[in-house]
């Protein structure tokens, strides 16, 4: 009996650790509880919606909104290499690699935007994976797929020549460089017990590609069986095979025209192979790679394998407190009305039926003092009230969202909500770079791929015109220069930071409060301007990045020592000064004497 292939065996296995490891996270209760689907065994009352507090939907927007950057820029600065590394021709390398990467990301059918705002969702209920690469055929995703035959005429059977392509579109040389999304339902790792991807034995994804395609790229070489296991272009996922839709899916899948293929990247051999799925003794196509073309964003990490803890699921609990909370409240508010008790006889029965009117302030004659009174229903009481709060609270220190963020008044003192509030900006600012690493990662593989594979070249926006002078009018007409590959492979390393264009308010704020620092000790020690490594040194440390902005600055500083700005005023640069660390006092948070000071003297 023939020995089952080697790679049949890994995906059969790797198939079966994902599915224990999201059966145990409950991945797909997750995604369901973003959408507002958050009761179970609701009974046979198909009319009957629970009351449903999102606080998963609201919770995810709002991290969301403070790490998702709609505008990026990139900040690129050298990295120190080898003896010969020299600093201008690294800071001339930087700026270049920059105005690449600029351009690259914001080509509008690239979608990097879209596809990081995905992976940043779906890190909440399993993980997030972008694949960034350079290619023309079937491997980009830009690409749109063939026109056949079959696409306006259902009858046309599974064979090959009946699925003649009408129409396939080519995609331009603009768009070689790709940011494309994986879903994490497909993306599968070994059984390896690794927490980095690089470290494992393989890693890889499924997807769905058209067959016409793939015969018509050079180089592939389909099994003749794989016509038998196409899928329809409308079924692709598994996802959309509903209960009620069996028999319309077997119809749909017997005229199909795409193939269920497995991407994989095998780390020992570092070979790329293609397969059909079902077909695992031989690839359909193969090559070589020299690191993964893949960025991943992951919560947090476990002791054990590369998947990680899916944040939601920590989530659930007080979520569903919370609903069950809301919905014995909403139950006491039905069952319970106002009733009142009348005395036979002392109320005359015109006088009665004023109740059952909407006018207020009616006034009813009664033949007794107290004939009519109301009956007291019992009160909701704490054991309703409370757990409700209480599993408010507790998905507020689970999820990290603080009262602020909800944009709701705090409970507490000022000074605690203060306390809180830091607390909350630390771990959300420990989010954002976290993900702003993951941004920063793609962009880095797309220079990578781009100094490798580029062979024509591509038109990029400077970030400065060579042209502008010091004083000069502002350039409102961008210049454009043309880059190639040779330009890029320079042999320097450098380092990405995501400028923060469209970052919130609080980003903001500390950007400025880094920019006014670095002003601050510019003016206070003048010196550093002399000296371009000192000033690059000073920016670092105090935060700053932007490589423009602090040779403009060392230009301004240096024409203020010689009197071109200051004069004879002794005085000016002090006052700058002043009001600088002034400015940054007042936003910086306080100090922990301080707060200690503050709770002392409130008596807490």
């Amino acid at each position: 009996m023939p020995s089952e292939s080697p790679w049949k065996v890994k995906i059969s296995n790797a198939n079966k650790y994902y599915d224990t490891w999201m059966n145990k996270f409950k991945c797909e209760v997750n995604e369901k509880y973003y959408e507002g689907f958050q009761w179970q065994n609701l009974g046979g009352d198909s009319q009957y919606r629970p009351y449903t507090l999102n606080l998963v939907m609201s919770t995810i927007q709002i991290k969301l909104a403070s790490t998702i950057f709609q505008n990026p820029q990139t900040l690129i600065t050298p990295m120190p290499g080898n003896a010969n590394w020299n600093y201008t021709e690294a800071i001339e390398s930087a700026q270049l690699k920059q105005d690449l990467a600029n351009t690259i990301i914001n080509i509008p059918n690239a979608h990097f935007v879209d596809v990081s705002e995905l992976v940043a969702l779906e890190t909440f209920f399993r993980f997030g994976m972008a694949e960034v690469g350079y290619a023309a055929d079937w491997r980009n995703p830009v690409k749109k797929p063939p026109v056949t035959e079959s696409h306006y005429d259902n009858e046309t059977t599974k064979d090959l020549k009946s699925q003649r392509v009408v129409e396939d579109l080519e995609i331009p040389s603009s768009e070689l460089i790709y940011f494309k999304h994986i879903p994490a339902r497909r993306f599968r790792v070994s059984t390896s017990d690794n927490p980095f991807l690089s470290n494992c034995s393989w890693c890889g994804y499924y997807s769905f590609m058209y067959r016409r395609t793939l015969v018509k790229t050079k180089g592939l070489s389909l099994p003749k069986e794989a016509v038998d296991i196409l899928y329809s272009s409308d079924y692709e996922s598994e996802v959309a095979l509903l209960d009620g839709e069996k028999d319309r899916y077997l119809d749909q899948r017997s005229r199909g025209q795409t193939l269920k293929m497995w991407n994989i990247w095998d780390n020992e051999t570092n070979e790329r192979l293609l397969f059909v799925d079902g077909y695992f003794d031989e690839p359909v196509w193969q090559t070589k790679y020299e690191r993964l073309p893949f960025s991943e964003s992951r919560g947090p990490i476990r002791t054990e394998g590369w998947y990680p803890v899916p944040p939601v699921f920590n989530w659930l609990s007080p979520q569903d407190e919370v609903n069950q909370a809301r919905e014995q409240m909403r139950n006491y508010r039905k069952r319970y009305t106002r009733k009142f008790q009348v005395i036979k006889g002392r109320v005359d029965q015109a006088e009665i039926e004023k109740f059952s009117t909407e006018s207020d302030g009616l006034l009813i004659t009664v033949k007794e003092r107290d004939a009519i009174s109301p009956i007291q229903n019992p009160e909701i009481g704490v054991t309703i009230e409370n757990p409700f709060q209480h599993a408010k609270d507790d998905f507020d220190s689970v999820s990290a969202t603080s009262a602020a963020a909800r944009q709701e008044e705090p409970d507490e003192s000022a000074t605690a909500s203060k306390i809180k509030e830091a607390r909350a900006q630390i771990r959300e600012s420990a989010e954002q770079i976290k993900f702003s690493k993951f941004l920063e990662s793609m962009i880095r593989e797309a220079i990578l791929q781009a100094q490798e594979n580029l062979a024509l070249g591509l038109w990029v926006r400077f970030t400065q015109d060579p042209m502008d002078e010091l004083f000069g009018e502002v350039q409102v007409v961008p210049s454009y220069r043309y880059v190639t590959s040779e330009q890029m492979e320079d042999g320097y390393d450098f380092k990405i930071e995501v400028d923060i264009v469209n970052a919130p308010p609080i980003r903001q704020q500390e950007e400025l409060n880094k920019l006014i620092t670095f002003i601050s000790i510019i003016n206070q020690f003048p010196m550093i301007a002399m000296s371009p490594p000192l000033i690059m040194e000073v920016a670092y440390k105090a935060g700053y990045r932007n490589l423009k902005v602090i040779r403009q600055v060392q230009q301004m500083a240096i024409l203020s020592q010689i009197g071109m700005i200051q004069g004879n005023n002794p005085n000016a640069g002090s006052n700058a000064n002043n009001i600088a660390q002034q400015q940054i006092a007042n936003a910086a948070p306080n100090t922990s004497q301080e707060i200690n000071n503050q709770l002392q003297s409130e008596g807490i």
